[in-house]
């Protein structure tokens, strides 16, 4: 089965991709390999630059013309119905967590190819349902900090020599002991200052208050009122159901409960 495999790099790490091409290949021959996503996520060293190369993906950079916008799933979206005009592929394998895809894998499957979803446990219900099989990616464990070298410990002083006390001549009176100081009593330590709040705790304790009640409003809260990119929402969302903050329930409606802090 021929493939065109589309990937939404805004959505999906490029640490990611060895599993992706690992799963497609077992799946049919991959004749079309893009990525989508925007300029700054095919630059640098923790973008896609490097899988793009070992993987002989075709980028497809997209520069935003409105704020807020994302110009590389409208991108994605018309190549893959530029490539079911042409008639080339069977089948299809659209990696991304984002539902926007769920439309795009039913118009596909109505055309009766196959669609094939692969992307993280962010991905809800109806795109999952939408495809004729989804693939959930392994979760990647965080690399480990790199070692400090430690501090080579300073040299101690070397302590002066005493003066040796002049001998006091004979008969000479002696000199009066000064008083001792009284030991003035030691200041009470101020009680240290409380940590401020990490960002992410700031974020958690905002959504809290507004108490959405299903992973989409919970996804769209994030981008509307807390300006946050898809990929950023979804890093969040991720971080609170790992951090026990917030539950999914088990149907397709995802309904959030909240824990208590």
């Amino acid at each position: 089965m021929k493939l065109a495999i589309l990937i939404d790099a805004d959505n999906i790490a490029p640490a990611d991709a060895d599993e992706i091409f690992a799963t497609a290949a077992k799946l049919g021959e991959p004749i079309t390999r893009r990525a989508f996503g925007s300029v700054a996520v095919f630059t640098g060293k923790e973008g896609w630059k490097a899988a793009v190369r070992e993987h002989a993906i075709e980028a497809r950079p997209q520069v935003n013309n409105i704020d807020r916008k994302n110009t590389a799933d409208f991108a994605l979206i018309i190549d893959a119905m530029d490539c079911l005009a042409k008639g080339r592929c069977d089948g299809f394998v659209i990696v991304s967590s984002d539902s926007d895809f769920t439309s795009l894998a039913q118009r596909l499957r109505d055309d009766g190819k196959e669609v094939y979803g692969i992307g993280d446990d962010r991905a809800l219900q109806s795109f999952r349902k939408a495809c004729t099989q989804f693939f959930e990616l392994k979760k990647k464990a965080p690399a480990p900090p790199a070692p400090t070298q430690p501090a080579s410990p300073a040299q101690p002083k070397q302590p002066a020599k005493p003066k040796q006390p002049a001998q006091p001549k004979k008969n000479a009176p002696k000199p009066k002991q000064p008083a001792q100081p009284k030991q003035a009593a030691p200041e009470p330590k101020q009680p240290a200052s409380p940590a401020p709040q990490t960002e992410f705790q700031e974020i958690v304790a905002k959504l809290r208050e507004r108490g959405c009640k299903t992973l989409v409003s919970l996804h769209n809260c994030l981008k509307d009122n807390l300006n946050k990119t898809d990929q950023e929402a979804g890093n969040i969302i991720a971080s609170m159901i790992n951090g026990n903050i917030i539950s999914l329930s088990a149907d397709e409606a995802n309904k959030i409960t909240w824990h208590k802090p």
